[in-house]
């Protein structure tokens, strides 16, 4: 079982494409700018943990500014099978000011960035965002009845 799983869940909102129509509906004064979503419009997807297992829930201020591999990084300073509030909670601290941090660089190659320029868009630096991180740990399982 996999204790560091990445599962990014989008509605077409988030999704890197509809910038383009962002621009054009902005452009346009008789369409409106904004795209609205509804929670059923959202993916969803079920999937297994186990005791010791991290989960980040977090907005994509986050994961746009930090690669995977740095939150995993991040995410070791946590005892998986006794964490402690204090250790959560340091860490989600940590990882919201970190990316933070990353989102004001102009230099930074962030996650968002390479996306972009993987679509043609010439972007570099961070991407200022709302963050919000919760981290929680999972540290009691029971079997699923339907087995």
């Amino acid at each position: 079982m996999c204790n560091h799983c990445f599962l990014s869940l989008t509605n077409f909102f988030y999704c890197f494409r509809p910038l383009s129509l962002l621009n054009f509906l902005s452009s346009s004064p008789s369409l409106t700018p904004y795209i609205i979503g509804r929670p059923s419009d959202a993916d969803t997807a079920t999937i297994s943990i186990q005791r010791g297992d991290l989960i980040v829930m977090a907005t994509d201020g986050l994961f746009d500014n930090m690669f995977q591999k740095q939150i995993v990084e991040r995410l070791q300073q946590i005892d998986r099978y006794a964490p402690s509030y204090e250790d959560l909670k340091t860490v989600a601290d940590r990882l919201a000011a970190d990316a933070r941090d990353l989102a004001m660089d102009e230099q930074y190659m962030s996650p968002f960035a390479v996306k972009a320029q993987h679509y043609g868009i010439n972007f570099r630096g961070g991407k200022l965002d709302d963050i919000t991180v919760l981290l929680a740990s999972v540290v009691d399982c029971w079997p699923d009845e339907k087995t």
